[in-house]
């Protein structure tokens, strides 16, 4: 939804859903560490709150080029998660 709100100039609508990524991200982050351990989804989290935090900066800076960047770099990886992990064994 982040990249069709960029795609469609709803910048406000972008700004919440990047940040309920970024919240979602930390909350499978902390699980991985905490209740599944696996160092690699937890890596995985990590890089994925770093880039849905990175979509709010991008655009405060007017920069929505590095803003939908990011957003496809979130789709794009969401399988390196899912095909070990999802669903749990």
């Amino acid at each position: 939804s982040v990249q069709k709100h960029l795609a469609a100039g709803r910048e406000a609508e972008a700004l919440a859903d990047a940040r309920a990524l970024q919240q979602l991200y930390a909350d499978m982050a902390a699980f991985f560490e905490r209740d599944y351990p696996a160092a690699d989804a937890v890596a995985i989290s990590r890089d994925g709150e770093r880039l849905a935090a990175a979509i709010p900066v991008h655009l405060a800076t007017g920069d929505a080029v590095g803003a939908a960047q990011a957003a496809r770099a979130i789709a794009l990886a969401c399988n390196d998660c899912h095909d070990p992990y999802k669903p749990l064994p």
